[in-house]
């Protein structure tokens, strides 16, 4: 059974949420979700199961959070206040975590 990519995203929240320093994971058409080490288990389940795989990127699962990320990215850069850039990705982080 083939998933629309369209729900295996919404889906693959569960597994940021789960895994918070993941930013990519390996999705396959029938909806099993893998980490990005487990590449070679990815290939040889789609070769079975004769479906595809894909990667989904945190940014994908969650657009609105990765938007805030990058305004705060563009706006410390403006500001001149790059000494201060890992300060606000890591709010940006800890806002995506609660």
């Amino acid at each position: 059974m083939i998933i629309d990519k369209s729900k295996l995203i919404e889906k693959a929240k569960d597994v940021f949420d789960a895994h918070p320093l993941e930013e990519k994971i390996i999705v396959t058409g029938d909806g099993n979700f893998f980490l990005t080490n487990a590449i070679g288990l990815v290939r040889d389940h789609c070769r079975k199961a004769g479906v595809t795989m894909f990667f989904v990127s945190r940014s994908e699962a969650y657009p609105a959070e990765a938007e805030a990320a990058n305004v705060t990215t563009e706006t410390a850069v403006q500001e001149g206040l790059t000494e201060q850039l890992p300060k606000a990705k890591t709010q940006a982080k800890s806002k995506k975590q609660q």
